[in-house]
């Protein structure tokens, strides 16, 4: 069939998606229902992909800014499933049964939890007709007695964490802050908020634009009077009922207190000088990275967390 597939996974979603030919839609519906559906988790396959995951984790530990991103996290969440690591750690991923699997799969994975999304060459009404058929015998709803884990809403803790490790060079840090959920009025203004503070990079920054009376941007103007300041972020990071607003920071170890202090005074004191051209800037920001979506499965995945998220689309179980 010559059909792409994967997946990928959040905090909060996992996403399957296929890619394939217009003659080949069906196909691709009928696999992914019965891999949803009817999986049988065969053991063998279980232990194998545990290596895999294993893998996946050892890349990941390999790159400063996750692994500071998922200590923030945890520092901010504690014991909640918000707070635990995406891949887990070794442990619990050596740890896990397929009695678990299998659980996990009848408490989450039913009709009113699932949103098929269709892009690119694909008719809406035949779409909605494959999947009525490939998805027929999905559950609207998990069996009863059947406990949803992590479904009480996290409650955001302050504190500080710090993790040193004397073979690096640069000091990582990250500033973050309780912030709106998708479904909260203000997320719009936080979306544009992450896109007006954006991001710096000394190697990516021409002279010229360290100047203040070339720079649009008052962060990336004070950043550039700090050359041992290497790198900033803003990151705006919602969720269903909780999110997380800050900016990550890398340079030298003697410049560690320098950069928490911009952590802190970035959405505080940076915000007072926020004018209008970079609010018009910031939307068109966004704009363009709608517009900047090249392939089916790019709008798919915008899509499918959008719909789920902020419209009132039929589920699985109301097709």
């Amino acid at each position: 069939m010559g059909a792409h597939l994967n997946a990928f996974t959040s905090r909060e979603m996992t996403i399957y998606y296929m890619q394939v030919f217009r003659k080949n839609v069906e196909n691709a519906v009928d696999i992914l229902g019965d891999m949803l559906l009817n999986s049988v988790y065969d053991k063998g396959h279980l232990e194998a992909e545990k290596g895999t995951i294993l893998q996946e984790l050892e890349e990941v530990n390999k790159d400063p800014m996750e692994v500071l991103l998922e200590n923030v996290y945890f520092s901010a969440y504690r014991d909640h499933m918000m707070g635990q690591p995406i891949l887990g750690d070794r442990l619990n991923i050596c740890s896990v049964t397929r009695d678990m699997v299998v659980n996990f799969h009848a408490a989450n994975y039913f009709g009113e939890n699932m949103i098929v999304v269709g892009t690119g060459d694909v008719d809406h009404k035949e779409l909605v007709d494959m999947v009525k058929h490939h998805f027929a015998n999905c559950k609207r709803s998990p069996p009863e007695g059947l406990e949803r884990e992590g479904m009480n809403r996290p409650i955001y803790n302050p504190g500080l964490s710090m993790l040193r490790d004397d073979e690096m060079e640069d000091c990582h840090v990250g500033v973050f802050y309780n912030a709106p959920s998708w479904m909260h009025e203000d997320y719009y203004l936080f979306l544009l908020l992450e896109r007006i503070f954006g991001t710096y990079s000394n190697d990516q920054s021409h002279n010229q634009l360290k100047d203040v009376a070339n720079q649009y941007n008052s962060v990336a103007s004070f950043l550039g009077k700090h050359p041992d300041i290497t790198k900033q972020q803003a990151i705006y990071s919602p969720y269903s009922d909780c999110g997380l607003f800050g900016n990550y920071l890398t340079g030298k170890e003697a410049l560690a207190l320098k950069m928490n202090y911009c952590g802190l005074q970035f959405p505080t004191k940076f915000a007072d000088y926020i004018d209008e051209s970079g609010v018009a800037r910031a939307k068109q920001r966004i704009y363009h990275e709608l517009a900047s979506l090249d392939t089916t499965a790019e709008v798919m995945q915008t899509i499918g967390p959008v719909s789920y998220t902020h419209l009132t689309l039929p589920t699985i179980c109301s097709v």
